[in-house]
């Protein structure tokens, strides 16, 4: 199991081993490119290019979710190789068709990958208000294929199941391959549910009720250090609409790093439209 973040190989290191993805996604990082180049998702090979071939690691691999994977070792390659005399022309062939009708991984990324997962954190001393859930479901509707999932979701579904057990990982990343759009809410405090959270999204919304103090809470700070600051977008969420607001500068102030912040009003759902 790789926590998001975490290198799975690291270009120019020893290709001693592969990697299948069982479960998560990751992305592939170039030493000469900004950001990355390509995503791997369930199912696909890690690192058999330079395994087979005798090279170096070509890329750099990070965990981009909670991931599985199962790892082949040399050792274990060439035992399996040797019952199965096939096995090193049945890898030849796929190899070779896969490059034979797609582009090196290297290219395939030609636009910055679509957020597909986000995050809802409390901000400040705020609370996640259940009316804001409410039009953010009505707003995404069921032909967008949705899914928005707490952690008493979780606890129904995976009863007595401890809240990192692997069998939930597995289905959270299976949830991602079925939906269009997966919303995680997280609980207030900043307890192994809401890592979850943040380590699984693309995106973070922090949910500021604007009445309620400002300060940097712990979730925000284990988001921080978790996703790059361009990744975070900050809410600020009224119970009615107004024709001027203040106090925004009091949000901004602790979060330097928000590039950009939005204004909503709950009673009449016009802003989730």
């Amino acid at each position: 199991v790789l926590r998001r973040g975490e290198v799975l190989v690291r270009e120019g290191d020893a290709s001693d081993r592969f990697f299948i993805v069982l479960s998560g996604r990751f992305t592939v990082h170039k030493e000469d490119s900004n950001g990355s180049v390509a995503e791997i998702a369930q199912g696909e090979l890690i690192g058999e290019i330079g395994f087979f071939a005798g090279l170096p690691r070509t890329a750099t691999v990070l965990a981009a979710r909670d991931s599985i994977v199962l790892e082949i070792g040399r050792n274990h390659f060439e035992k399996a190789a040797e019952t199965l005399p096939s096995l090193r022309e049945a890898v030849t062939v796929f190899l070779a068709r896969r490059f034979a009708t797609q582009s090196p991984r290297s290219s395939r990324l030609k636009e910055p990958a679509k957020i597909r997962t986000l995050a809802i954190i409390a901000a400040g001393g705020s609370r996640i208000s259940p009316l804001l859930i409410q039009h953010l479901r009505q707003a995404f509707g069921a032909a967008t294929r949705a899914r928005f999932v707490s952690r008493l979701d979780i606890q129904a579904k995976f009863l007595g199941l401890p809240i990192d057990d692997q069998r939930i990982l597995n289905w959270l990343n299976e949830l991602e391959a079925e939906a269009q759009f997966i919303v995680y809410v997280a609980d207030e405090e900043p307890n192994e549910w809401t890592q979850i959270c943040i380590r699984q999204a693309d995106t973070v919304l922090l949910l500021a009720n604007a009445s309620c103090s400002p300060r940097l809470n712990p979730s925000e700070e284990l988001t921080l250090s978790v996703h790059p600051p361009s990744t975070s977008r900050l809410v600020l969420v009224h119970d009615n609409r107004s024709a001027a607001v203040s106090g925004t500068s009091a949000w901004l102030d602790e979060r330097p790093y928000v590039d950009q912040h939005h204004h909503v009003a709950l009673h009449d759902g016009v802003d989730f439209q």
